[in-house]
């Protein structure tokens, strides 16, 4: 069983798009702490330039803060902020303290701020503090914040990171589905291209020089490939046409010199005798010899397309109905149903179309159960004839449908002479269907039967087929 390709390429696709997910997410915790943490150290100096009126204040300070934060995100970290000032006395006192020894390493930063700004590290109780200042001198007012609400905060956005990409995961899978088709179709597009090409392609239409353009210069070598395949197809299919065209012609004469002096033989031996009867039986090989080179000439005319028709309408009601009289006069142990149309004139070569009906009819017969039926229906409407041939059988091979127009399929499947017939006359009923416009088609009906369905224009339309 072959593989989806389809399924393959969404399954890469998905692989690739966690992959991109997954590496994001690895390189987000990496960088982004420090990103954060230089953003809020930037926020942190242009709060103490902003909000210089309120550096007596912590609450006041805070609320200026936020009111002039950008970015509203951090909001919930300036809720910690610790304002040191001269004069403080309350539990923070001690950390601003901290700050103002000679041990404090201040470095100076730039970053994202309004001007460049100084900030140190402390370790206080065993917890790394931050502490801007704008100004390096040793009562200059600062703000302290402990690294770890940072920390907290990130694992925080983290958390909704997660949340929001499984809400989000359906919408993911439904655009990698259809991102995954997209694919596949626009990869695919030019093989349709050629495959509709390569389906066009039947015996009448090898030799036509087809031009396929190839979208991409990555299908240049397919396109080549089917150019090539098509004129070796052409030139074998021509050599075997001209062969059987050329071998039916040839034979035509001798068989017909044969059957001649079989037929003066047998009228001059005695009725009866086993010389007779021994050439007799040549004489019978000999006339199916015949009908198959008549045959094989006959289809070698219509793969070259010079199968010429003698035009003149009939009145396929009045053929139709002298086939059910005579079927139920010399076919008496089967069941001829009918309901054929009256008045349906059709426009077409009387001699093939007799040809084409006698092949469907004695086909019918031959594969018939011995008290079977046979069922013929004609009718016609807007310019179009549809006639069907359907009868019961016994057994139906399995490839009926598929091969039943091939040359030389026959549908006894054992291959002998039980059920006599060459395996070419419903292909040759095929041809006359097509040189007539029309479509000649098989199909097993659900109750076991086989039925022959023909559509065609009541008159020929332009120059033929």
């Amino acid at each position: 069983m072959s593989k989806s390709f389809k399924l393959n390429i969404f399954i890469k696709l998905a692989a690739l798009v966690f992959l991109i997910i997954l590496v994001n997410r690895h390189i987000a915790q990496y960088f982004l702490v420090d990103q954060t943490e230089n953003t809020i150290l930037s926020e942190m100096s242009n709060d103490l330039k902003k909000c210089n009126t309120h550096l007596g204040d912590n609450h006041a300070f805070i609320h200026c803060a936020q009111k002039a934060s950008k970015l509203e995100i951090f909001n919930s970290i300036k809720d910690h902020y610790v304002l040191c000032h001269v004069g403080r006395s309350d539990e923070f006192a001690r950390i601003c303290d901290s700050f103002s020894t000679a041990g404090v390493t201040w470095e100076s930063a730039s970053l994202n701020a309004i001007t460049p700004f100084f900030n140190g590290v402390q370790t206080i109780d065993g917890a790394p503090w931050m502490a801007v200042k704008n100004e390096l001198t040793v009562n200059s007012d600062l703000v302290v914040l402990k690294r770890s609400w940072i920390t907290d905060f990130m694992k925080q956005v983290w958390a909704l990171r997660d949340q929001n990409l499984l809400k989000a995961l359906p919408v993911i899978i439904l655009m990698m589905i259809g991102l995954a088709l997209f694919m596949v179709y626009s990869s695919l597009k030019p093989m349709r291209l050629i495959a509709e090409k390569m389906a066009s392609l039947n015996s009448q239409n090898l030799s036509l020089k087809q031009t396929i353009q190839s979208p991409y210069k990555e299908f240049d070598l397919i396109v080549e490939q089917f150019v090539n395949l098509r004129e070796r197809l052409a030139h074998s299919f021509e050599m075997a046409k001209r062969f059987s065209a050329d071998v039916s012609h040839e034979l035509r004469t001798p068989l017909s010199v044969l059957r001649g002096a079989t037929e003066r033989i047998i009228a001059q031996l005695p009725t009866g005798s086993d010389a007779q009867i021994q050439v007799r039986q040549m004489g019978d090989e000999i006339e199916r010899l015949v009908q198959i080179t008549e045959k094989l000439l006959l289809l070698s005319k219509a793969d070259a397309n010079n199968l010429k028709l003698d035009l003149h309408k009939i009145c396929l009601t009045d053929v139709l109905e002298k086939f059910v009289k005579d079927a139920r006069t010399f076919q008496s142990n089967l069941t001829i149903k009918q309901q054929i149309q009256q008045g349906v004139n059709w426009e077409c070569d009387g001699s093939l179309i007799n040809q084409l009906l006698q092949n469907l009819y004695t086909n019918a017969v031959k594969y018939n159960k011995l008290e079977g039926w046979i069922k013929i229906n004609l009718e016609a409407s807007n310019d179009q004839l549809h006639l069907t041939i359907e009868n019961s059988t016994t057994e139906i091979p399995p490839d009926l449908e598929a091969l039943a127009f091939d040359r030389f399929f026959r549908g006894d499947t054992s291959r002998s002479r039980a059920v006599e017939g060459l395996g070419l006359g419903l292909s040759i009923c095929k041809e006359i269907a097509r040189v007539h416009q029309g479509e000649l088609t098989l199909r097993v009906t659900p109750e076991n039967s086989v039925c022959l369905d023909l559509r065609a224009p009541l008159s020929i339309k332009g120059d033929g087929p």
